[in-house]
């Protein structure tokens, strides 16, 4: 699978993979991408994504047609794939209801139940 990390938008000082992850992802088969500087808010130079087996990507274009976007925040993109994420379901259906029509298959992190019988998702 072909997963890829965008940079979030500006005042989002999160990443959604950490190098470390990126690493158990990489030794599972994956290929990860990530977008140039996605990690530089979050402490993560591009050099650590690379010793982790990411491709660093200059162009985010290069990362869209991923089978696995992951991010934390919405970027406003138009994902056509699977997208795992903080995407606001409950307050931007009108985006919800965008992505659905353009194909793409949702996994907002908002709604997975907090409960303790729902931690092992």
């Amino acid at each position: 699978m072909r997963i890829f990390t965008p940079r979030q938008p500006t005042g989002e000082p999160r990443t959604a993979l950490t190098p470390e992850v990126t690493a158990a992802l990489t030794a599972k088969g994956h290929a990860v991408a990530i977008a140039a500087g996605a990690g530089v808010r979050a402490g993560f130079d591009d050099d650590a994504y690379s010793t982790a087996g990411a491709s660093v990507l200059t162009d985010d274009g290069d990362g869209w047609d991923s089978d696995l976007i992951v991010t934390v925040v919405d970027t406003g993109a138009p994902f056509s794939t699977a997208v795992l994420g903080m995407l606001d379901p409950f307050v931007r259906a009108d985006r919800m209801r965008e992505l659905a029509d353009g194909g793409a298959t949702v996994f907002a992190f908002e709604a997975i139940p907090r409960t303790t019988r729902a931690q092992v998702v």
